[in-house]
């Protein structure tokens, strides 16, 4: 019976359905990933910072995303030192900065004040600037689309008025509700990526939500060239009413990765998730906001930090140029319905990584129960490579060695990524 029972589980694709993987660079999707942090709520967990440091050289992730802050007045001396502190240390363990500059009337500093921080105290540490976050939430009084248009273009002004700043990239404004583009209108003019804050709504990423995402961003972007989410993620309070639903912990660990993959297949440049840690206790599950964290509040990792952790380590490697070129080499094509989805993630150590994910949801968002989702037996067709392992991140990053006959592997795919680790043919260039 038991036999019987996972033959039934165990749906075979259709092999008509085949689809050539497509193929992308490793190391530009090992710095397509990025956490948001709050380094400054020092009443909250962010206080432990040399904590959370570690435990992003831990992660793997090396973009973050937080606030500057160059307030002068005297009052805000020794604030300003703790802060200038924790970002000091972040610098030297390699994690580099997306900067928010503010916004009309934020006390943490003009634009002016901003932008001569990161040109200077806080340029080591930078690797991006923004504009205004959500000003259509956070402010949304009559007349807030004419502010945030002349902040924008000032912030630009000012940025090219320092020479320290213009190789870095400057990101548009983002938007908290659906229409605010609208409102908007066209800013693109005034920045070099267009921002987006794609939120899958409890579900799994999929290519139409981010369509439906950069469309609806067109009236402030026009056709943008190059797109970074720098907010998106899974909240795990199950109590909350939140225009975002809640998922299990387990749950989330199955949709984080996939939503790496998916967003950076889809043309999203950087995807900085939202966000490092749970910054207040909330043991009901009743507050939505303390329960982003791909940490819990007292720093113990939820399943999505251990899943995003694995992911990253099975695609990072060692840079060899001899590796690269055999890397090169190496193709693969997909047999499965159209809700799998793939990307052959080519290594420069000579092997690449072929990522497999489903869009099929695992939870039901509205009703808040699981959802029973069958078990997909995929084939893999490998051109000039054989795998080494299949590596299930949300379990451990040490993959089982695969069957591989004829040049085909099969892969049972429940509702959890699998990394395929291949290595070149030998004597492939």
């Amino acid at each position: 019976m038991l036999l019987l029972a996972l033959s039934l589980s165990l749906a075979l694709a259709d092999p008509s359905s085949a689809a050539r993987v497509q193929v992308a660079s490793a190391e530009r999707f090992l710095d397509s990933v990025g956490v948001v942090t709050h380094v400054a709520y020092f009443d909250t967990a962010y206080a432990r910072w040399p904590e959370l440091v570690e435990r992003l050289r831990e992660l793997g992730v090396r973009n973050l995303r937080d606030d500057a802050y160059a307030n002068p007045a005297a009052s805000w001396r020794d604030w300003n030192r703790r802060y200038l502190s924790a970002i000091e240390r972040a610098r030297r363990n390699g994690l580099r900065f997306l900067f928010a500059l503010g916004a009309p009337g934020f006390a943490g500093g003009s634009a002016e004040q901003l932008v001569a921080a990161v040109a200077t105290e806080l340029r080591g540490a930078a690797a991006a600037l923004e504009a205004p976050n959500e000003l259509d939430h956070f402010d949304g009084a009559k007349g807030w689309e004419q502010r945030l248009r002349v902040y924008t273009r000032r912030l630009r002004e000012l940025i090219d008025g320092r020479p320290e700043l213009r190789a870095l990239p400057f990101v548009g404004p983002s938007f908290g509700s659906w229409d605010g583009p609208a409102s908007a209108g066209f800013l693109a003019d005034w920045f070099d990526v267009c921002n987006a804050h794609p939120y899958p709504g409890g579900l799994p990423a999929n290519p139409a939500r981010v369509a439906l995402e950069i469309a609806r961003l067109r009236p402030v972007c026009g056709s943008p060239t190059r797109v970074w989410a720098t907010e998106a993620g899974f909240h795990n309070a199950l109590g909350a009413r939140s225009s975002q639903p809640g998922l299990p912990e387990d749950v989330a660990a199955a949709y984080v990765p996939g939503m790496l993959l998916e967003f950076f297949k889809d043309g999203i440049e950087r995807t900085y998730l939202y966000e490092l840690v749970d910054e207040l206790p909330d043991p009901a599950g009743r507050d939505a906001e303390r329960h982003y964290g791909l940490l819990r509040y007292d720093l113990t990792p939820k399943p999505a930090f251990a899943a995003v952790r694995n992911l990253l380590r099975t695609v990072r490697t060692a840079r060899s140029e001899e590796g690269r070129a055999r890397s090169a080499s190496i193709s693969a094509n997909v047999f499965a319905p159209p809700t799998v989805r793939s990307l052959l993630l080519r290594r420069s150590d000579g092997r690449a990584v072929v990522a497999l994910w489903r869009t099929d949801p695992l939870w039901d968002p509205l009703r808040q129960r699981r959802l029973d989702v069958p078990v997909l037996r995929v084939r893999l067709a490998l051109d000039g490579g054989k795998p080494l392992s299949v590596v299930d991140p949300t379990s451990g990053a040490v993959g089982r060695p695969p069957r591989f006959e004829a040049g085909t592997l099969r892969i049972a795919l429940d509702g959890s990524p699998r990394l395929v680790v291949v290595a070149a043919n030998r004597g492939a260039q």
